[in-house]
């Protein structure tokens, strides 16, 4: 029997998605496809631009730990493409030695100029009442 899988967006979860199938469940990797609609792949974190031009980027990029553990252990496991010998995960640590995080801003309008967000009335509190909510939630 023949089985496919299908994803809707080449963001990270798609992406995942199918690195569990080809680890977990036997999949063959030529019949799994992901179905992107626009023309560049990676979902948020997709990212483009120039060093002349500067760079966007939709979602967050900062991959150095302790941020992202479960994505680090999965790519921990996937082979580098340019660097035989080296997983993923390493060439991003290499890549973190190197080109050091540094973020000025999470919200920027639609011309990469930085918003304001004292203005939205988003509190320390706000937070952890989201935080309260989200976890009650997810236990019950």
């Amino acid at each position: 029997m023949s089985r496919k899988a299908y994803f809707i967006g080449g963001g990270v979860g798609s992406l995942a998605a199918a690195f569990f199938l080809i680890r977990d469940a036997g999949f063959d990797g030529k019949d799994i496809k992901i179905f992107e609609d626009l023309q560049v792949t990676g979902g948020s974190c997709d990212g483009n631009g120039s060093v002349t031009e500067g760079f966007l980027c939709r979602g967050g990029r900062m991959l150095n730990a302790p941020t992202f553990e479960c994505l680090h252990a999965m790519l921990k496991e996937i082979p580098s493409i340019q660097a035989p010998g080296k997983s993923v995960f390493q060439e991003i640590e290499d890549f973190n030695k190197v080109v050091k995080t540094h973020a000025n801003s999470r919200v920027v309008d639609k011309n990469g100029c930085r918003l304001d967000v004292d203005t939205m009335g988003f509190s320390m509190r706000d937070r952890m009442q989201l935080l309260q909510w989200w976890a009650l939630e997810m236990l019950f």
